[in-house]
């Protein structure tokens, strides 16, 4: 998969770690074994503060299958047992999301002061158009679909998005639950003004990899 090699070859960061851990959450939810799933998933989000958001995706796909078992027991007029996907969803999203915040609005922005001069991590920088701080950046998604989808559409950004698709055949957007899981991630590469964001080369699109497969598996099953 050609965003994952460049990253291994580009230069050592910790963030193409996360792939085989992301991979390894898929494979314990679909297993069951949530103990695991959530070890997997903290482990993931601990690579670097934009992957704590991928924590808390997975936190939500544990929490979605723990709700269908819920449905079913009800259904079938089981009684409520108790429900660990439910648990480890719980503490995957809210360790996730916990650990976004304080990296990102706590333990960066206080060593960014010294760094860079700045009040707030240097990253939100690259989004250009989009706005000059976090909230610039939400407000632009939310009130600018025109800004945010002119941006998108720009040539290079779709070459981007044909990079991380075709090498699967583009079967992965028959699983476009999964790929929804690394939304975060995925809008952070693609909106940015830092073309190493969105070129595919580097280390930013390494976690991406888990999530185009994963999808692709599943898509291909659903086409089967």
């Amino acid at each position: 998969y050609p965003p994952l090699q460049a990253a291994i070859v580009a230069d050592f960061h910790a963030l193409p770690l996360a792939p085989p851990l992301i991979l390894l959450a898929f494979l314990c939810a679909q297993r069951q074994q949530w103990g695991r799933f959530a070890l997997a998933s903290l482990l993931a989000g601990a690579t670097q503060e934009g992957a704590a958001l991928l924590t808390a995706g997975l936190g939500l796909l544990a929490l979605v299958q723990g709700g269908r078992q819920l449905v079913q027991q009800r259904r079938h007029a089981q009684a409520a047992r108790p429900n660990p996907a439910l648990v480890a969803g719980s503490v995957t999203l809210a360790a996730g999301l916990a650990w976004f915040y304080l990296a990102t609005f706590v333990i960066i922005p206080a060593h960014a002061a010294t760094a860079y001069g700045l009040d707030e991590t240097p990253y939100v920088a690259r989004f250009g158009a989009l706005g000059d701080n976090f909230g610039e950046v939400a407000r632009s998604l939310l009130t600018r679909p025109g800004i945010v989808l002119q941006v998108a559409l720009e040539p290079l950004r779709i070459g981007y998005l044909l990079r991380l698709l075709a090498p699967v055949g583009f079967l992965a957007l028959a699983g476009i639950d999964i790929l929804l899981l690394a939304l975060p991630l995925f809008l952070a590469n693609l909106l940015s003004g830092f073309a190493f964001q969105y070129s595919g080369q580097l280390r930013y699109s390494a976690p991406l990899a888990a999530y185009v497969l994963t999808a692709a598996i599943v898509g291909s099953d659903r086409l089967r």
